[in-house]
């Protein structure tokens, strides 16, 4: 069905064949474990195995590269050593990344057959002409959400809600108000949550320090969640 569905797009099939190729290779990454090793003089570092021979040519890229951007980080120009379980994360990282370019693709064929080729490339069917009246816009600022176990994920997605909440209070609430009153139109004061501080926390504080955490070699949950608490 899907591989119809591109056909239908009129996508030239050494472009699918390339999207199904990223896909394989994303499957196969996903399954590759990491073994502990000892390097002399360093932290513990890791080993990459089970990765089938063929994977990282789907990928395009040199196993030994890939080998290498996943047990090992760069801080300040400096290699250090990833331990197996942050050597795990880093390719869970990399697939979400692959995959998420993989969507962007999707979305952006889809787009160029319902005649928007403003974002297209040379990848993308250039048969249809753009019409403005195609065109499908969604704005959801109603998502935030909560659970036990939260995410990055989840933090994130809350951050573009809190965003977009904020830009509609300063449209709807603040910025049109100061215009009505500019041009001398009696306007009522309108009482509202202003969800500023929350941005603020967000991007100045818990953001800000999970950027700088990262960043440093000995960067750890406990010692993140400790200046997190002092930002209280």
């Amino acid at each position: 069905a899907t591989k119809l569905s591109f056909k239908a797009l009129r996508v030239e099939t050494s472009v699918v064949e390339g999207m199904e190729a990223t896909l394989r290779a994303i499957l196969a990454v996903g399954e590759a474990s990491f073994e502990a090793v000892e390097i002399p003089g360093q932290d513990a570092g890791s080993r990459m195995a089970g990765l089938p021979p063929d994977t990282t040519t789907l990928l395009g890229v040199a196993a030994d590269d890939l080998a290498e951007a996943l047990v090992a980080r760069s801080v300040a120009g400096v290699r250090v050593p990833n331990a197996p379980a942050a050597a795990a994360q880093a390719r869970d990282a990399l697939l979400k990344g692959i995959y998420a370019r993989l969507f962007d693709r999707v979305v952006s064929l889809v787009n160029s057959a319902l005649g928007d080729r403003s974002k297209s490339d040379a990848f993308v069917p250039r048969f249809a002409a753009r019409d403005d009246r195609l065109f499908v816009g969604l704005l959801d600022i109603f998502g935030f959400e909560c659970f036990q176990r939260n995410s990055l994920e989840q933090l994130l997605i809350n951050y573009a809600n809190e965003r977009l909440q904020r830009h509609f209070n300063l449209v709807v609430f603040e910025t049109e108000a100061r215009l009505y009153r500019d041009e001398g139109v009696p306007v009522a004061e309108t009482t509202f949550l202003d969800n500023a501080p929350v941005v603020e926390a967000l991007e100045d504080g818990v953001l800000r320090l999970l950027d700088e955490e990262c960043e440093l070699r000995k960067g750890a949950d406990g010692t993140y969640v400790a200046k997190l608490d002092r930002l209280k």
